[in-house]
């Protein structure tokens, strides 16, 4: 039987979330049209045969004592109408939806934070997290594993704090709202010399929802939470490089070598050059193939939106077309003291249903919308003297995790390089420095195609190793001099005796 990961391979749709929240939808739409239609032909078949309707004498005083009746039917008569409008209205949106043809996908965006994804590529360890809040940093660094959650999560995390925070709002102003309401009949008796009475209903109802919204918001956020620490693995050579050029030159040699990782056709990335703050002769550059899309299944917490939609939807409409208190025929003052805040709190616990439904189609939306890309990657930098640890061999390596910088050194380059320009005046200069090269294959996010991309994890690979093995061997074979030079410095050959003209 093929687990859930082959399903998804093998149904691609189940991943899109257009499509899934189309479908979705779609199917609601059916139920609440078909609901409200029904409603409706039966209101008409009860009202058909008192056509044409005549207007009595006392026809006001007939509505006054029949309110209950008049509220009823008003409520089912503008829930069905409604229903019927906005179920086809779904019905087609959610059909367009799920047999849009997408168009070709944008070129994936690039690094958020190139900083930070050349400083975990160098490291091995996630250091994105140092760009969190302090609330996160605190728990981060309490907490491993908060410190894999991908930036892309934790800004779904920060909204779902916040949509939390105004259900948790909303909540108290519905506790001091009913709380007024039960000092009114004092208010009035001690301002306006009244005798107020008012029946107030339990707002346990309107807590349900509240509370409801709040558990699947934790449900949501605990989805983000990393069942697995990604890995952060990569290959790392260190070497010694001497010759007439500057360290800017050499880079320029392997990131044109390493174009060689992309494949043909998509327009190549444009290195990133970094430089090191503590010495900024210190210099790196950053370069990366061309992101691919990775098949991956989109967040649990966007699956278990997607019944919710439908459900408080469904729900929600039935119950305001299904509207019914039956009561007797009662003044108007006792329904409106008694009943009023009865059928007004029914009615809003409807319309809470329904707008929970769309509130989770947003949350699977974007869930859904999360996307994943698959890269070579690969920064080549000057060792910094502070982090450098001389072997027996002569060559340098980094020193431990442990001793790295608190913060993050390195910054992008912008403007021309003052060593650089200073070479250039002599470029006859011999120089020699040390190289640290590291690369492996990376794994992004990002919160759609076209949003930047955070790094969220690293691995070795054996062809890469390879391929990188003859790319760092290119720029040594480099060797450029000017034509005429060549042939003024070249002996001439000597020619034959039959070219000479002689016999």
């Amino acid at each position: 039987m093929p687990g859930p990961r082959k399903i998804f391979e093998k149904l691609p749709f189940l991943t899109n979330g257009d499509v899934m929240v189309g479908l979705t939808f779609v199917v609601a739409g059916i139920i609440i049209f078909y609901s409200g239609i029904t409603k409706l032909w039966d209101l008409w078949s009860k009202l058909y045969p008192f056509l044409p309707l005549r207007l009595q004498a006392n026809v006001g005083e007939l509505i006054l004592r029949s309110l209950p009746l008049v509220f009823t039917y008003f409520i089912s008569t503008v829930a069905a109408l409604s229903a019927s409008l906005l179920g086809i209205l779904w019905l087609l949106v959610g059909l367009g939806d799920a047999i849009r043809r997408k168009g070709d996908s944008p070129e994936p965006a690039e690094y958020k934070h190139p900083e930070m994804t050349a400083e975990s590529l160098m490291y091995g360890q996630a250091v994105q997290w140092r760009d969190f809040s302090w609330f996160f940093k605190f728990l981060a660094r309490r907490w491993t594993r908060v410190r894999y959650i991908s930036p892309v999560s934790l800004d779904v995390f920060r909204d779902i704090v916040r949509a939390s925070l105004k259900v948790v709002f909303i909540w108290v102003v519905i506790l001091l709202m009913f709380y007024g309401f039960h000092l009114i009949p004092d208010l009035a008796k001690r301002a306006l010399q009244m005798n107020v009475k008012l029946v107030i209903p339990s707002p346990l109802p309107l807590y349900t929802l509240l509370a409801i919204a709040l558990f699947f918001n934790i449900l949501i956020a605990a989805s983000l939470v990393p069942l697995r620490i990604p890995q952060f693995v990569g290959s790392k050579e260190s070497f010694s490089v001497r010759g007439r050029g500057d360290p800017h030159l050499f880079f320029a040699l392997l990131e044109e070598s390493c174009k060689l990782l992309s494949p043909k056709g998509p327009p190549d990335r444009q290195p990133v050059r970094l430089y090191h703050e503590d010495n900024v002769q210190v210099k790196g550059t950053l370069i990366e193939s061309r992101p691919e899309a990775m098949f991956t299944v989109s967040r649990p917490g966007a699956f278990f939106c997607l019944p919710l939609i439908a459900i408080f939807l469904c729900v929600g409409f039935s119950r305001l077309i299904n509207f019914n208190r039956p009561l007797p025929e009662i003044q108007h003052m006792d329904f409106l003291s008694g009943y009023l805040l009865d059928y007004l709190l029914e009615v809003a616990f409807a319309l809470g249903l329904i707008l929970l439904g769309i509130y989770f189609s947003e949350w699977a939306r974007r869930l859904f919308g999360l996307r994943k890309f698959r890269s070579l990657l690969v920064f080549c930098h000057l060792e910094p003297p502070q982090h450098q640890d001389t072997t027996a061999s002569g060559q340098t390596r980094p020193s431990s995790t442990s001793d790295r910088p608190s913060g993050i050194p390195w910054h992008v380059s912008e403007g021309v390089d003052a060593k650089f320009a200073a070479w250039a005046k002599d470029p006859r200069t011999a120089r020699r420095f040390q190289v640290d090269l590291d690369w492996a294959e990376a794994s992004s996010e990002s919160m759609d195609e076209s949003s930047p991309r955070f790094l969220v994890g690293t691995r070795k690979s054996g062809p890469l190793d390879d391929l990188m093995a003859r790319i760092v061997s290119l720029p040594f074979h480099v060797a450029f001099e000017t034509a005429e030079t060549a042939l003024r410095d070249k002996p001439m050959p000597e020619r034959p005796p039959s070219e000479r003209g002689i016999s």
